[in-house]
């Protein structure tokens, strides 16, 4: 009975130390529908007007702070919302299992770099979607972190899909703003297998194993995504899950031809090659930067700055683009599946 009492009882202190966090709108994906997600610092009314082709419609909502409205659309929209005493406009591409091609703005790591992920994402608003690889705050009860975050995206108009970082803890916050620990979703012939790292790595192995068997007849090409680097050339090593890379893990993505793996804690950018899989770490997203291990087993290209990835996947691979703050190409080249 205790037991349950405290399981009860944490959340909830938990969520009156910071119970809601006033939030611009964006865009998350969720049970096959484009999701808008943002809150108000009042109870108010929200307007958002959605546009596809010639038909037009506007869903109301007043029911409280915290609104979460799923699109009933099946393709790419422009919108007009009008919230928190302004309104806002743009495109939204639906990411669809029919996309043949699309381009992703792959970043993370902001953890508090507000200025230097507005202007990443000011950057990448040529992107059909964004990957965000974890450490949205220092902390999870972090506000100023966590405003700087969505008022970045505010004017992004496009998906975004995340993983849980190590600093999002205890998390309670990640839950009710983003997605589940572990998910996977589907974009045309790619499937992206987005796992949280902050978990022993027997348990990992097994959710991920589990994945890849349900989505086997499937037919598509597997990412993988994790917060933490199954490999890194990180100067100052940190403890995490995967210190020392993991046998395992690697004869796992091997056996499942897995030839890409995104992931970021470590603040730069990485490329590092193993067994034909290529690891990307793309950390520089606005925290502060690290250094990296120069000669360094498996790393091809590495760069320790505040940096993206524009990574553009068609049917056969996915062409990466580099860059750094100013626009400069960092790295270019190609995976093939």
């Amino acid at each position: 009975m205790k037991t349950v009492f405290l399981f009860v009882l944490l959340p909830v202190l938990a969520f009156s130390i910071y119970p809601y966090l006033s939030h611009p709108p964006f865009w998350i994906f969720e049970d096959g529908l484009v999701v808008v997600d943002f809150e108000l610092e009042k109870p108010s009314s929200a307007s958002l007007t959605i546009l596809t082709g010639e038909d037009e419609f506007v869903l109301e909502d007043s029911t409280s702070l915290h609104h979460r409205i799923k699109v009933p659309v099946k393709g790419s929209f422009s919108y007009r919302m009008r919230c928190c005493s302004k309104e806002f406009s743009g495109q939204v591409v639906y990411p669809s299992k029919n996309l043949k091609s699309f381009k992703v703005l792959v970043v993370g790591d902001c953890r508090g770099g507000t200025k230097v992920f507005k202007e990443i994402v000011k950057k990448g608003k040529r992107a059909d979607f964004m990957l965000f690889l974890g450490d949205v705050a220092y902390t999870d009860m972090n506000d100023g972190d966590w405003r700087g975050f969505f008022e970045g995206l505010s004017d992004f108009g496009r998906v975004v899909f995340t993983v849980k970082g190590n600093h999002e803890f205890p998390g309670f916050r990640y839950s009710l703003y983003l997605y589940p620990s572990d998910y996977t979703f589907r974009i045309g012939s790619w499937r992206f297998f987005v796992l949280n790292s902050n978990t022993l790595s027997s348990l990992l192995i097994a959710v991920l194993k589990r994945m890849f068997e349900k989505y086997e007849g499937e037919g598509t090409k597997k990412v993988v995504v994790f917060h933490h680097p199954v490999l890194s050339c990180e100067r100052f090593r940190f403890s995490h899950l995967f210190a020392s890379p993991s046998d395992d893990v690697l004869k796992l993505l091997k056996k499942w031809k897995v030839k890409l793996v995104f992931s970021s804690h470590s603040h730069n950018y990485q490329r590092l090659e193993r067994d034909g899989i290529t690891f990307l770490v793309v950390g520089g997203g606005g925290a502060p930067v690290h250094e990296i291990r120069r000669g360094c087993e498996g790393l091809v290209k590495g760069y320790s700055g505040y940096s993206y990835v524009m990574a553009f996947f068609d049917e056969r691979g996915v062409s990466f683009s580099v860059y750094d703050l100013s626009g400069r190409l960092l790295d270019e080249f190609r995976v093939e599946y």
